[in-house]
């Protein structure tokens, strides 16, 4: 999601307070379902009120929400539970990086969880994954948002891009993703596609083990067709991940980081980058 103003503060149409009329966000698919955790000062006179919880349409990104006050936002991804704030007060910024909280607690930055800043009015919220475990969150009111093209400014070039409208999507394409663990000897990958079926029966298949990496885990692969939009793994007996959902990252890697409702939630690397 990029400004349409200026870059340079000294150009005479270079706003003090860029209005979010300016942004004209480029819509994308969610990895997982998220839901935008919202305080709105409004909320204070009634302590029954708390916070709100408004859930972002998963197919493109984005929530639209009538705030009754000026109103502060972070999200969590509904699936593994994980938080993502601002790394610090980002000064009424728009759009502004969400980061993943337990990244921030585990190099000592526990005291810096902060949130968007949002003004009072109907907005629309626009959220997509940058493909590091972070997440780009944008508020948009100045009409429609055109489909990007070619000749849009906000269209994407980059080839290794999924969403990369020049290199459309092909049914007949696979791409690869990756699990590590330091217990399963063997790992199981069940998918299906959502409102379809599954690829093979539970457990699934047998993924491919590639290596012992440096953190003493064994790592297995799976390649797997861009229709399937779900997975969970598991060991084939009884040891299983939660719902996982997949959006056609290449190369995407998941290791078990916590336990919910007795399955195992997942963090995400991608493979091959140090």
């Amino acid at each position: 999601m990029i400004p349409i103003y200026p870059d340079d503060p000294d150009d005479p149409t270079y706003p003090d307070d860029p209005d979010p009329s300016q942004y004209v966000p480029v819509t994308k698919p969610l990895p997982n379902d998220f839901v935008a955790v919202i305080y709105c000062e409004a909320f204070s006179t009634d302590p029954t009120l708390r916070n709100k919880e408004a859930k972002f349409n998963k197919s493109n990104g984005t929530l639209t929400y009538d705030f009754p006050g000026a109103s502060y936002v972070f999200v969590r991804n509904y699936d593994t539970g994980k938080q993502y704030c601002t790394d610090g007060w980002s000064n009424f910024a728009n759009p502004v990086t969400l980061v993943n909280y337990d990244t921030m607690v585990a190099a000592g930055r526990s005291d810096f969880f902060d949130k968007m800043y949002v003004p009072e009015g109907t907005h629309t919220l626009y959220l997509s994954a940058n493909g590091d475990d972070t997440y780009t969150l944008a508020y948009y009111d100045g009409g429609d948002v055109p489909d990007p093209g070619p000749d849009d400014p906000y269209y994407p070039t980059d080839p290794d891009d999924p969403y990369n409208p020049d290199d459309p999507y092909d049914p007949g394409d696979t791409y690869d993703v990756y699990f590590s663990t330091k217990d399963w000897s063997q790992v199981y990958a069940y998918v299906w596609t959502t409102g379809g079926g599954d690829k093979q029966a539970w457990p699934g298949i047998p993924m491919e083990f590639v290596e012992n990496n440096p953190y003493g885990e064994k790592v297995f692969k799976f390649t797997i067709e861009p229709q399937y939009d779900n997975i969970i793994y598991n060991d084939g007996n009884g040891k299983q991940t939660v719902d996982l959902s997949l959006d056609g990252t290449p190369n995407m890697g998941y290791y078990i980081n916590g336990q919910q409702n007795g399955k195992y939630t997942c963090g995400t690397y991608v493979y091959g980058v140090e």
